[in-house]
């Protein structure tokens, strides 16, 4: 079914750690020399959460996706300068929608990675991560 519904699509299908309720997609899109990112999640606690790109395409639910590594940073740029770094997502009632522009990386260059959904935000400054907590949702990024 998800086959059919994102077709030729560079798609990250999330689901939370352990027992949780979150759900959503993210999906990227080639735009001028660039990527457009849209997220649409719920079951997320209402405030703002870091939203990354991590390295590792594995969301091992069983260590809370720990297996997903670092941030994307193939230049070996300071946070908040690492290609994976995105901007903040706002839950609000347990539902949060977001889009946004990044030249940092092609679609492509996306497919393979995971992307992560931190239980707090993301204070733009601590390395390597910016202090923005466990990993409370996962999704790979993969092309259908």
């Amino acid at each position: 079914m998800i086959k059919n519904i994102f077709k030729d699509k560079i798609v990250a299908v999330l689901s939370g750690c352990e027992n949780s309720l979150i759900r959503g997609t993210v999906m990227f899109m080639p735009h001028l020399q660039g990527t457009w990112v849209t997220v649409e999640a719920t079951g997320l606690p209402d405030g703002f959460h870091g939203f990354h790109l991590h390295s590792n395409g594995v969301c091992d639910k069983e260590n809370c996706f720990d297996s997903a590594g670092g941030h994307y940073n193939p230049t070996n740029q300071q946070h908040p300068f690492h290609a994976g770094d995105f901007p903040p997502i706002l839950s609000n009632n347990k539902i949060a929608q977001m889009s946004f522009y990044t030249d940092r990386f092609t679609p492509e260059e996306a497919v393979g990675k995971a992307v992560i959904i931190h239980e707090n935000p993301d204070d733009f400054s601590s390395d390597p991560s910016g202090r923005s907590g466990s990993r409370i949702a996962c999704g790979v990024v993969t092309k259908y």
